[in-house]
């Protein structure tokens, strides 16, 4: 299940310990100690995969008896700490995690006194992909949320959108074509008399330039305005590699253009798109607009592929 932008249901735990009281001369009471859970594996019971939601059981002995156990991300990976689900038993617990980064996953399972009894061996998060189908073909590409998890966070929720708009990118276009320099779309639609921006969905992001990845040909960075943390939807595709928009020096401002993904080596047919679009007949629109392809190129959808 993919997850619905920054509105993640996380479910409240409470663990009750169990006291009984002693007889026999007097009104004092004593703690009956609880068994102690063990663990036997944790085993992920969902696909993993970017942007979704995924589900682990804890597989053990005395889990519910012994007051329970808590799941804890060590790397980062989950939003948010995994939440227990209902219908566990003394032998199985599930836990539900929003994830946000790729890479190795490691959970530690601790009792409800925050002993470590297990840590996990690593879980893999593949990096996720998406497709950019347009009206010259399909562009694939590799997106890098652990260099850039601010901006690649923000890019899928325009991917899936909201419920008043899902699949925010559908129909958009290539508003601006400059060959040998980029391809710029995601925030334009057509017009009567050119292209018409379209509202963003959400505010703007915190420029993420400074994380190592260059403008390359056929890396993916966000478009923005003079102010930094200005990127909204809009993107653009390097077609050269242009170090000019690299990130330079703190004292730059502002400085550079955040790159979250690329097209991998050796996928030719998505290189040719990129070429293809680069190639197309351009004009200065009249409402005002340059660089604008004479005829549409239009972004069909942005789907996760992986």
């Amino acid at each position: 299940m993919r997850l619905t932008r920054f509105t993640l249901p996380l479910l409240s735990v409470t663990f009750l310990t169990a006291l009984t009281g002693c007889g026999g001369g007097g009104s004092s009471n004593s703690a009956t100690p609880l068994p102690t859970a063990t663990i036997t594996d944790v085993q992920a019971t969902s696909s993993l995969a970017y942007y979704h939601y995924a589900t682990f059981t804890v597989n053990g002995q005395n889990l519910s008896s012994s007051g329970g156990v808590t799941l804890s991300d060590r790397n980062g990976k989950c939003q948010a700490a995994p939440t227990l689900l209902a219908g566990n038993t003394e032998t199985a617990a599930q836990f539900k995690c929003a994830l946000l980064g790729s890479g190795n996953l490691v959970f530690d399972v601790k009792d409800v006194n925050g002993t470590l009894l297990f840590s996990t061996p690593a879980f893999t998060i593949p990096e996720p992909k998406v497709r950019i189908a347009t009206s010259k073909g399909n562009i694939d590409l590799q997106l890098n949320p652990t260099s850039a998890p601010i901006t690649v966070q923000n890019f899928f929720g325009y991917v899936y959108g909201t419920a008043a708009s899902p699949n925010f990118y559908a129909n958009t276009i290539f508003h601006r074509v400059i060959s040998n320099f980029m391809i710029q779309g995601g925030g334009f639609t057509t017009g009567a008399t050119g292209p018409v921006q379209k509202a963003p969905l959400f505010n703007p992001i915190t420029l993420e330039s400074n994380n190592g990845l260059k403008n390359l040909r056929g890396t993916i960075a966000m478009a923005r305005t003079n102010v930094a943390n200005s990127a909204t939807s809009q993107f653009f595709i390097n077609h050269i590699n242009n170090t000019s928009l690299d990130y330079t020096s703190a004292v730059t401002t502002p400085n550079g253009y955040a790159v979250f993904g690329t097209i991998l080596a050796g996928d030719t047919a998505s290189f040719a798109t990129l070429d293809a679009i680069a190639a197309v007949a351009t004009q200065t629109t009249a409402n005002g607009y340059a660089n604008v392809p004479v005829t549409d190129v239009t972004i069909t959808s942005v789907t996760q592929t992986q």
